[in-house]
Formats: C-alpha cells, structure tokens, sequence
C-alpha cells in the first residue's frame, strides 16, 4: 500500500466540514491575536526603544509562538465544543458564534484597554490590571467618556468579528450528516463513541501542546518572552490576556538557594528598628519645653526622654522627578522648587520608586518591602503574613499613627494592609465631613481640600504623631476644580496639569501648617508614589520610569539638619525602602537604622541601591549602572545610563577591572536580596528576618 493511499483519509478528512472550518477558525483567532497586539504597539511606539524594523518584526513573528497558550486557554470552550458537538457548529448556531465572537472581542479589548494603562506603567498588565478595573474608587464610566472614539472602535470591531468569524454554511452539514468525522471510516457498532474518543485525543492533545508552549520542560510563560526577544520590547511580545493568565499562574513563589548567607549580604550591620525602639526606651510623652536642636545623646546619657519630633510623609500621586522644576527644570511644581532651596530642606537627588502602581508603594514605603513578584503583595496569598509596619513600630514609642487618603475606603487594599501592620486611625472618604461638596466626580475628594481637612485632623492630635497622606488628583481623569482649570500650565486633562494643581494645594496645606503650635516640631516627607507619563524617552527606561523626587523639610532645623546630610550621603542612590530609615536615622541621631529591606542613607556602609522588579526581571540600580537578573538567577543585562539620555553604553561583556567589581557587587547583592525576599515571605518570617534581629 502506497503512502498516498494511507494518506487518503487524512486528506479527505481536512478537505471536508469540519475540520477544514476548525482550520480557518484557529487561524482567524491567531491573527486577531496579532491585531491585539498591534493595538497595543500604535498606543505605546512612542515610548518604545527605536530597535530598528528586524527586531520588531521579529517580535510579530514570535508572536504566533506566544499566542498558543493564549489560543488554548481562553478558546478552550470553543474547542471543547467542537470535541462534542462537530455538526451543531454552523452559520445559524448563534449560541456558539456568540461564545467565539465574546471569546476573541474580550482578548482584543483587554489589549486595547491595557494600550492606555502601559502609557504609565510600561510594561504588559497582569491581573492587577483586573484589580485595578474592579476597584471599588474606580469609575469606569469616566474611562468610557474620555475614550469614546476608542469605544466605538472596538463596536465596530465587533461588528467584524460578528460579520466574519469563519462559520461553515449550514447546507455542508447535511451530506455528512450521518457519516463519522472520518477518524475512524470503517463501519461497526459503537463507531460514533469510538469517533468521539478520538477527537477528544485529538483536540485535547493539541490544546495541552499549545498550552504549554511546546515540548518546554515547564510551561511557557509571559516572564520567558526576554529569552526570545530584547527587553525594551518584551511587553509587545506578550499579549495581555496572556500575561494576566500568566499571573494566575505565577502566585507561588519559588525558592533559590543563589548565594551563602544572603541576609548577612543583604543586611551588613545595620539595626533593626526593633532594637533602636529598645534602646531608645521612651516611656513618657515628650515635654512641651523639649528643644529638639538640643543633642538627642545628651538626653540618652542622661536617661532622658528622647526627642520626638512628629512626622508628617506625604506622598503625591504620580509625582515623577520629570515633572519638577528642582530635578529637571519643568514648570509644574514652583512651590516645591522653592521648598526644595529653603535652608531646612534638603533633597535626595537620586531616588527612586520600587514600582509603577500605587498598591506597590504602601509595602515598599511603610514596611521597605519591594514588590519583587508578579502578585502584588496586598492581593497576592502572603497577604496574611504576619508583619509589623513604620505605623506599628512608631506606635511603640506612643506615637499616634494616621493614614489619610480621601478615597474609597477599600481602595487598593490599603486600610486592610496598614492596619494589620500596626496602623491605629485610617481615614478615607467616608470619613471626610464634606465629600458631597468637594467630590471630584471620579477618584475621591480634590488635593486643595481634602489637604486642608488633613492639616486640620493634624491639629487635633496628641504629640507625637507620625501621619502619612496620599494625594490623588493627579490620577486619571486628571481633574481639578473648574475655577482653578486657567491657572497652572500644561494641557487640560493631562498629567502635568494636575502636578501643578498638587503643587499649588501643597502650598496652600503649608500656609495652614505653618500656623499650628505642632509645624516647628515635625518633619515633613514628600515623595512620589510611582511616575506616570514621560516627556523624554529617557523617562520610559528601565531606571528613567523608576525616578520620583524626594525632599525632606525640618522647619527651623536646617543647622542640625544639613551637616547630617553630606554631599557624599546625598549622593546615595536611595529607593522607597530607605525613606523612612532615613528620616528616623537623623531624629534619633542613630546611623543604623533598618525598616524591612530599607536602610538608612547615614549608615556609612549602605552603597545604596534601588530594587524592582519588570517584565519578568529583576533591576538593581545603582545610578548610573543597571543590572539586571532573569529568573534562574542568571544576568542578562548590565549597563550605564546618564540622566535624560536615551544611550545605554553596554557593559556586560567589558573587561574593565572598575566595571567588572561594580558588576559582581550588583550581581551578589540583588541575588542575596531576591533569595531573602523568597525566604521571608514564603516562610512567613518577615519581622524576624528583618525587623527583630
């Protein structure tokens, strides 16, 4: 018997309905896939590294190969369908033409939606993005009214797929209507169930091969795309469907055993805040009298009550470095340009955020937790773990502990996550007195106001207090009150118009503040949350996209404060994590402070370091140099990269001894800090790991 003969059947089987029509639908989905991911590309070419026309090609390319999970996964219904049910699929089944247009529209709208989103994190959304889109302070309405072109877009998009989502004619059903599928032609009893058990292998079979990428020894997913194409790319590779399947997939984290000793590399001798708090051994409120540029070591030498200023941190939403005057000559923030040369201030230049989204910031700041994993730890399964955060151990020292954001109270997790971390009083919008008045119609309650309200609160504490807000009008929509809309420069509706709007009820928040008996015994923090949109390409580069400013103000303090503070201190590459150390380090005039991951700038052996974690890799910065990490523990990437430049000078491969030692100094030190992290969370061993040493 000749191969074409053995061959007959098979030939037949592809030539005839339905196999021929499960062709054309498998090959329709994947090329709307490759739409998908062109939408994506037209909504983030401006930020993407000019590669050149082969790299990105090659991206579409490998494309196909990464959307077969994404094809098995979300189409499986459709699949399964045809295992069951090969001649109901037709041009008049409407309930099956439905579940394949919704299917395929829900994948391409997903992309679409992400498109805007990546304007500000730059990289492929996971399944945060699904928190994000279910937050309760989040009014999708406003979304829809801002893109209704886009809306519309993807109505007549589904139209198309309506219109020509492959469906075979009904009159091709009747001819075979009473034959097998021709897997099994011979005539017997019993050959319909023989017919079925072999299109479920079938079937079956193909989706667990594309699920998992191939014959791959673990299944592919979106973290591996850096293994085919260049990082600065990776996010078109991956579609986000997949990257938020991925997600799913990924809340589990892995142990590495990468280095000897990791906390001892990781940790050198710095203090944990827990022993600070015993040697400080506070036991009564600080007195009215109390002079706090009097020296903190006379009052430990004579038993005394140690100074306790207040702390105020501030953290303004969306606050990059790109946009203020003081770091890179904008025009949005003049008040805290002037803020930034007042002798009581000074500034930490080369700070930098440990992510892009605002639920990454309340670990990285309050607790010096980086987000070094796909999950984000307030949603992720750790969530539970036991841990004591900057509120928790300030209330030790009888400190009352606040935090303001005048949102929804639920918002992002972070009344749940602050409080069981030690926080004592959490105020958000339900706890505003005039929310109906000064609602901003989206998010919550506008900055000028609702900074006002905090001032106020303020006034009413006892002494010390250690209270936190977060800003949030310079979120999506970007709104700000009507009668202010002429005032600050910028476009309406845009991010930097809203900068300028913080600005300015910061300045109207200190005008207030500066009245209060507590102003001159506080500290004043003001960081950012993450970045948001860039005006350089720069601002979209693996350490340009981490940058916000950070600034602390001592009112009347500047002679204590400066000297602290050396040119060589300021200098320090320095992340969220060691805000708070920082601060806690010069007021209790203690070098060796420690919070989670986060290290005081003062302590003279802390190199200091930025840690984050993007499109499946690890970052260690320490400016100018960038290292990076995949997830084998392997580096991938280590280069030099100025301020405000698009130029990457590659260092990977050069011999030079001054490289070389920087090199292997990053290399050890972000794979002790990622084997710690792993250990401390899946071990539920936070505080002891890092906070009661």
């Amino acid at each position: 018997m000749s191969i074409k003969t053995l061959l007959k059947p098979v030939v037949a089987a592809i030539g005839n309905y339905p196999w021929r029509f499960l062709l054309y639908q498998l090959l329709f989905v994947i090329l709307m896939q490759q739409l998908g991911r062109l939408i994506w590309f037209f909504g983030n070419a401006y930020w993407l590294q000019p590669l050149g026309i082969w790299e990105y090609s090659k991206v579409f390319f490998i494309g196909f190969y990464f959307d077969l999970p994404l094809v098995a996964y979300c189409f499986a219904p459709l699949w399964i369908w045809w295992v069951l049910f090969p001649y109901s699929i037709h041009k008049r089944n409407y309930f099956v033409r439905s579940i394949a247009v919704l299917l395929l529209f829900l994948t391409l709208l997903l992309n679409a939606i992400d498109a805007g989103y990546s304007n500000v994190t730059s990289k492929r959304s996971g399944k945060e993005l699904l928190d994000v889109l279910l937050d309760p302070a989040n009014n999708l309405s406003t979304y829809i009214l801002d893109y209704w072109w886009g809306v519309l877009l993807m109505l007549g998009l589904a139209l198309f797929l309506w219109r020509y989502f492959p469906m075979p004619p009904k009159q091709e059903i009747y001819p075979i209507r009473r034959k097998s599928l021709l897997l099994f032609p011979v005539s017997f009893k019993g050959r319909n169930f023989v017919n079925l058990g072999l299109r479920f292998i079938l079937i079956m079979g193909m989706l667990l091969f594309a699920g998992r990428g191939g014959t791959r020894l673990r299944p592919l997913r979106a973290s591996d795309a850096s293994e085919f194409v260049l990082p600065e790319i990776s996010p078109l590779l991956v579609s986000t469907p997949f990257s938020i399947i991925s997600s799913f997939q990924s809340n589990k984290l892995k142990l590495v055993n990468w280095v000897n000793n990791p906390q001892g590399k990781v940790l050198a001798n710095s203090l944990p805040i827990s022993l600070i708090i015993d040697q400080l051994k506070v036991h009564k409120a600080i007195k009215d009298s109390l002079s706090f540029t009097t020296s903190p070591d006379n009052y430990l030498a004579n038993n005394k009550t140690y100074p306790s200023p207040n702390i105020v941190l501030i953290v303004v939403e969306s606050l990059a470095r790109d946009y203020t005057g003081f770091l890179n000559g904008a025009p949005y923030t003049p008040f805290l340009d002037k803020l930034a040369k007042n002798p009581d201030a000074v500034v930490f230049p080369y700070c930098f955020a440990n992510g892009t989204k605002s639920i990454e910031m309340a670990p990285s700041i309050f607790a010096g937790m980086p987000n070094l994993m796909e999950d984000f730890f307030i949603t992720s399964s750790y969530s539970t773990n036991r841990f004591t955060n900057a509120f928790g151990y300030l209330r030790k020292l009888n400190y009352t502990t606040q935090f303001f954001h005048g949102s929804n109270n639920g918002t992002m997790g972070f009344r749940s996550f602050f409080k069981s971390g030690g926080l004592q009083e959490y105020y958000g919008i339900n706890e505003y007195p005039h929310a109906d008045l000064d609602f901003d119609g989206h998010w919550g309650i506008f900055d000028e106001p609702y900074l006002q309200y905090v001032c106020k609160r303020l006034s009413e504490n006892k002494q010390p207090f250690f209270s936190s807000v977060f800003t949030l009008s310079s979120h999506h929509p970007y709104a700000i009150p009507k009668a202010l809309e002429k005032q600050f420069p910028g476009a309406n509706l845009t991010v930097q118009k809203t900068i300028a709007y913080a600005d300015y009820s910061l300045e109207k928040f200190f005008e207030s503040a500066r009245k209060q008996p507590w102003f001159t015994n506080t500290i004043f923090i003001i960081t950012g949350d993450h970045t948001s949109h860039g005006t350089l390409g720069y601002f979209y580069s693996p350490s340009g996209h981490y940058e916000v400013p950070l600034l602390v103000f001592a009112p009347g303090r500047g002679s204590t404060l400066q000297p602290t503070m050396n040119p060589v201190i300021l200098q320090k590459t320095c992340s969220q994590l060691d805000i708070l150390p920082t601060c806690l380090s010069y007021v209790w005039n203690t070098s060796t402070v420690r919070l989670g991951m986060g290290r005081s700038l003062l302590d003279s052996s802390y190199a200091g370091y930025s840690y984050h974690y993007d499109k499946g890799l690890f970052y260690i910065i320490q400016y100018p140099f960038v290292l990076v990490l995949n997830d084998r523990g392997e580096c991938v990437d280590f280069y030099r990269q100025l301020r405000n430049s698009n130029k990457q000078e590659s260092l990977l491969t050069s011999q030079n001894t001054e490289f070389l030692n920087k090199k292997m100094e990053l290399f050890q030190q972000l794979k002790a800090t990622i084997q710690l992290y792993r250990t401390a969370l899946t071990s539920n061993r936070w505080d002891e790991l890092f906070n009661n040493r």
